[in-house]
């Protein structure tokens, strides 16, 4: 838990759900002040399309992440197609840092799974959003 006790969580999600990170934002802080650190869903990185300021946004993503207690992670089903894949980086990057994370959604890829495997590290998965703000309430 971070400065003052508070828990600072990453929020993961393809940037076409930024919308939806706001209000999840919302509502993590509605738990009792979860300050959420990912600057891009304030919408800090719209219009970026020029190499130099993706590098950028890039950048602020890790830096937000390494501020972070918690990254929890917005998975999607095969039917969604091809996404950049940024989320899959910010997701490896907590791991490489041994920062917790929780997966909302199905899991997608191999590093989905490594929970029991890796003995410093939390990855714990749910189905949906609500179990999601249990899960954190439980532990904020």
């Amino acid at each position: 838990v971070g400065r003052q006790g508070r828990l600072r969580v990453y929020l993961a999600a393809r940037y076409d759900r930024r919308l939806e990170m706001v209000e999840r934002s919302r509502d993590l802080r509605a738990l009792g002040g979860i300050l959420v650190t990912a600057q891009w869903v304030e919408g800090l990185h719209e219009g970026a399309s020029d190499p130099e300021t993706l590098g950028r946004c890039a950048a602020e993503d890790l830096a937000d992440i390494t501020t972070a207690d918690l990254l929890i992670t917005f998975t999607e089903t095969p039917d969604v197609g091809f996404t950049s894949g940024g989320r899959h980086v910010e997701l490896g990057y907590a791991l490489g840092l041994g920062i917790p994370v929780l997966i909302v959604g199905p899991a997608e890829n191999v590093f989905h799974h490594v929970g029991p495997h890796l003995h410093a590290q939390v990855v714990h998965r749910v189905d949906t959003w609500a179990q999601a703000l249990e899960w954190v309430r439980t532990r904020a």
